[in-house]
């Protein structure tokens, strides 16, 4: 099997991984020494960065304020153990503390940007659109 095809093979395990607990996935799939970049957002202007602590951080806020996370892979390309993924990451909002009403089904286009090696996620630089906010 190619590096390319490795590669791939395990950012998607990750998203299935993801798609059923977020949390478990980030902690099976991420390396110890994990590099991650979010660009600025809606409700991070800023954006947000750090390595595998700073993201469990950020998925405890996300599961405090949401539920059914999840993605759904538009389309991948990989060059050594570099993958790019695009794809749409929904939710369900639990907490109107985010300023969308609780129910709101959210929808947002994201490209993805991950390293990978020896099955492990060495980084992940994510860029996420505005949300579409769907009816509760």
């Amino acid at each position: 099997m190619s590096i390319e095809s490795e590669s791939l093979a395990t950012v998607r395990e990750y998203i299935d991984a993801y798609n059923r607990d977020v949390r478990h996935a980030q902690e099976q799939f991420f390396a110890d020494e994990f590099e991650w970049i979010e660009g600025p957002t809606a409700w991070f202007p800023e954006g947000r960065s750090g390595g595998r602590r700073e993201l469990l951080q950020a998925v405890s806020l996300s599961e405090s304020a949401l539920r059914d996370e999840s993605i759904e892979i538009t389309s991948t390309i990989a060059s050594g153990n570099a993958v790019a993924l695009e794809g749409i990451w929904r939710a369900t909002v639990t907490d109107a503390g985010i300023g969308i009403p609780v129910g709101s089904k959210l929808e947002v286009p994201l490209a993805q940007f991950l390293r990978v090696k020896g099955g492990k996620i060495m980084s992940s630089h994510e860029y996420v659109c505005a949300p579409t906010v769907g009816a509760a």
